[in-house]
């Protein structure tokens, strides 16, 4: 298989966008109800959590939100019970009155993590700064943190999915690297796979061949 590229942003807490999936998921109505009402509402502090994303890239970890582990958020999940559990989750942490479509959309956004191999390259655009972005080379496959045990209300209570990643390097913006407006429409998703029929594919391959990567 050729190795893939894809567009990872660094999105602040649970700031992001509003995705929309248009499809029907069976999910259990009466359970999200049942777990809402007995559920007590959590607020997370958020401060320094590009800190911690960053440093955590650092260590090779690259790290998304949107994955707290009560209820469970892991991707690997079957697909009406990951649903049901963001329903829950946007609730108690989030304070988002979410539906089904909304759900299924951040879903999808999100599994882009499982479709990243061994590899596979990774650019993470305004990082560490709006002047530069970043590169790194997929090490292992997605994994859900469940070993880190802090309070619901700690940050990295949120950030729990991970890729490995390796070869990380950074790049200052211009003509001899890729223009910041590269990284705009159609790739303002938190994750998008860059596709061959993209307009710009064509522009990140030439930067990976011309910098030896």
């Amino acid at each position: 298989m050729s190795r893939q590229m894809f567009i990872f942003r660094m999105v602040r807490g649970h700031s992001g966008d509003d995705p929309f999936e248009n499809t029907t998921v069976n999910v259990d109505s009466s359970r999200v109800h049942l777990e809402i009402s007995d559920t007590n509402q959590v607020s997370i502090d958020y401060t320094g959590d590009m800190e911690y994303v960053l440093n955590e890239l650092s260590h090779s970890r690259l790290r998304h939100g949107w994955g707290v582990a009560n209820p469970n958020l892991d991707l690997r999940l079957d697909e009406h019970t990951w649903i049901e559990n963001y329903i829950i989750a946007c609730h108690k942490y989030w304070y988002l009155d979410t539906d089904p479509s909304h759900a299924m959309g951040r879903r999808k956004i999100l599994g882009c993590m499982l479709d990243m191999h061994e590899g596979d390259i990774i650019f993470i655009p305004k990082r560490p700064d709006d002047r530069h972005f970043m590169v790194a080379n997929v090490k292992r496959k997605y994994c859900f943190d469940r070993d880190t045990v802090v309070e619901e209300t700690d940050l990295r209570n949120d950030f729990r999915h991970i890729i490995a990643v390796e070869n990380i390097m950074r790049y200052s913006y211009g003509s001899g690297t890729l223009q910041p407006g590269i990284f705009e429409a159609p790739f303002r998703d938190a994750i998008r796979r860059i596709q061959g029929h993209d307009h710009s594919y064509r522009i990140f391959e030439d930067f990976l061949l011309g910098w030896g990567r």
